[in-house]
This record gives C-alpha cells, sequence and structure tokens, in this order.
C-alpha cells in the first residue's frame, strides 16, 4: 500500500512568540495525488513553497531559502509524520510457516506467522532530542491462495495440534498463501498519520493423500 500523501505548504510568518520570522508548515491530506518536488505554488492565492509527499521532505530548503528557521509550532505538528516515516521503515515482514511443508486435502494446514508481532520501536527523533518509542499492533489477513473467503486475526497461528490459524484445502494443486499486516501505529496515545502495512507470501504445495486396502496374506 502506498503512503498517504499530503500537500505541504511552508510560508513566511512572523512568530508571536519571538517576534521573529519563522516559516510555519501547513499540511493538506491529498489521496491519490503524485508525489511532486519542492517549487513554488500557493495557499491560498499566497505565494508560498509547495511540495507533494507522504512527510515535509522540504523543511531544510525552505527554511535556507526564506532565511529564517521553521515555526517551533510547526515542528511539533509535522513530527507525527515524520515518525510515521521513520516507522515505515521499520515495520517487520511476516514469516510464515506451514508444516511440514505442505498440505494434505481434507485435513487442516497449521499456519505460523512469526517477527511481525506486538511491540516498542524505538526511533531517533527527527527533529533531535531522546529517542521517541511507539506501539505497533498487527491484524492479519490471510489469503489461503484457493478461491476462499480470507480470514483476519490478531493470532499468531502456531504448529499441529494447538494452532489456532487452520484452513482445509479441498484440491490437490499448488497455492500461495498471502499474509497481509495491517499494524495500527500509536505515540504518546496518539494514532500515527498514514496507513501501515507489510505483506509476505508462501508457496504451498496441496497433496492428496488414499488410502489403500491392501489383501490379508
Amino acid at each position: 500500500m502506498a503512503p498517504e500523501m499530503y500537500g505541504w505548504f511552508y510560508l513566511l510568518v512572523r512568530d508571536p512568540a519571538t517576534g521573529g520570522n519563522c516559516v510555519q508548515v501547513v499540511s493538506v491530506p491529498m489521496p491519490g495525488a503524485a508525489p511532486s518536488p519542492l517549487g513554488p505554488g500557493t495557499f491560498p492565492g499566497v505565494p508560498v513553497l509547495t511540495e507533494i509527499s507522504p512527510t515535509p521532505t522540504g523543511l531544510g530548503a525552505a527554511s535556507a531559502t526564506y532565511g529564517v528557521p521553521i515555526c517551533p509550532s510547526s515542528l511539533a505538528a509535522i513530527l507525527p509524520h515524520l515518525l510515521s516515516a521513520e516507522v515505515r521503515r521499520n515495520l517487520a515482514v511476516p514469516h510464515l510457516h506451514i508444516a511440514p511443508g505442505e498440505a494434505i486435502t481434507g485435513k487442516p494446514a497449521y499456519l505460523e506467522i512469526t517477527e511481525a508481532d506486538e511491540r516498542d520501536i524505538v526511533l531517533p527523533n527527527p527533529l533531535g532530542g531522546a529517542d521517541v518509542i511507539v506501539h505497533v499492533v498487527p491484524t492479519y489477513t490471510v489469503d489461503w491462495g484457493d478461491g476462499t473467503e480470507k480470514d483476519t486475526t490478531t493470532s499468531h497461528g502456531g504448529p499441529w495440534p494447538n494452532g489456532d490459524v487452520t484452513h482445509v484445502y479441498q484440491d490437490a494443486h499448488p497455492v500461495t498463501v498471502v499474509v497481509t499486516v495491517d499494524w495500527r501505529v500509536t505515540w504518546q496515545a496518539t494514532t500515527l498519520p498514514g496507513a501501515f502495512r507489510t505483506q509476505n507470501q508462501l508457496p504451498l504445495p496441496i497433496e492428496q493423500v488414499q488410502a489403500v486396502i491392501v489383501p490379508a496374506g
């Protein structure tokens, strides 16, 4: 899933706290928009610097162009967006396993999902200062690859006989199991902006085993 796009507007304003000038950063959600680099734009009707990006990549360039710092109030507002970008670089991809490496028709296949679990992630503060701790919680959507309904769960599954993420295949042919992880990401009890998703797949042979009656003697 592509990250959400925002229009970032960099405005030269007077900081009431200091009496000096600073760059105020304003964001507007722009779903479906294509990224664009920092350049001239308007907000609204006022000439400013602007870009379209998941995060404000033009902070340094805008500050240098105007010759003044970013307003402190803007830094606090854009920190969650900067953290979202850092989180996406650190989210785990699920590791998938179904023992013994294949499934048998009519018998439950037990899926194990590892690595992509609930945890704290420690990130460097992109604005400087102490490290930041965010909390991530996964929800798994399992596409079993045979055209049946997908399963959504918060369980990691497990091996036979106690695993609770299972599926029974009816036909003997290879499939690809796809697990998509949607993450809920919070920082200081606030949900970070944007969508967070990782995914992995597992090729799985499906075999059919038939009982054969052998005459005695």
